[in-house]
C-alpha cells in the first residue's frame, strides 16, 4: 500500500513540476516573441493559464496528503486524544461530502462544456475544467488515506 501511495505522490509531484515548467516555458516564449520578434502569439496566455490552474489543483491535493493544506487541524491537534480523534474523523467526513459534490458537479460541468472550444487554443473547454473532478477524486483518495492514518494513530495511543 505504501508503495502505491509513493508512486501516486511521485506522479502528482512530477505533474505539478511539468505543468509549472511548461507554464514558465510558454511565458518565456511569449515574452521573446513579443519583445524580440515584435510578433505576439495569440495562444500562450491561455495555455499558461490552463497549466497554472492544473498545477494549483494538483498542488492542493499533494499538500493535503502531506498534511500541509489549510485546515482545522490547529484546533483539533490541541484537544485531548479522546476528543481530537472523533472530531478529526467528523471533519474528514465533512470534507468527503464536499468533495463528492465537487466531483459530481465538476464532472457535469466538464461534460456540458465538451462541445465548446476555447478562444485561442481551439481545444475543448472540457480539458481545462477536467481538473475539477480529477483533483476531487485525488482529494477523496488522500482523505481516505488520512482517515486510515489517523485511525491507526488513535488506536496506537
Amino acid at each position: 500500500m505504501n508503495k502505491i501511495i509513493t508512486i501516486i505522490d511521485c506522479l502528482i509531484r512530477w505533474s505539478i513540476i511539468s505543468a509549472t515548467a511548461g507554464m514558465m516555458g510558454i511565458i518565456c516564449m511569449q515574452v521573446f516573441c513579443r519583445f524580440v520578434l515584435n510578433n505576439a502569439l495569440s495562444w500562450p496566455e491561455e495555455a499558461a493559464r490552463f497549466l497554472m490552474v492544473w498545477s494549483l489543483f494538483l498542488a492542493a491535493a499533494y499538500a493535503l496528503g502531506s498534511r500541509e493544506h489549510i485546515g482545522l487541524n490547529y484546533f483539533v491537534d490541541r484537544l485531548p486524544v479522546k476528543l481530537s480523534a472523533p472530531l478529526g474523523l467528523l471533519l474528514h467526513l465533512f470534507t468527503l461530502s464536499f468533495l463528492g459534490v465537487m466531483v459530481v458537479g465538476g464532472w457535469q460541468e466538464t461534460m456540458s462544456l465538451m462541445s465548446l472550444k476555447t478562444g485561442a487554443l481551439r481545444i475543448s473547454r472540457a480539458i481545462p475544467y477536467f481538473i475539477i473532478p480529477t483533483s476531487g477524486v485525488l482529494f477523496i483518495l488522500v482523505t481516505f488515506r488520512l482517515i486510515l492514518e489517523d485511525f491507526r494513530k488513535w488506536r496506537a495511543k
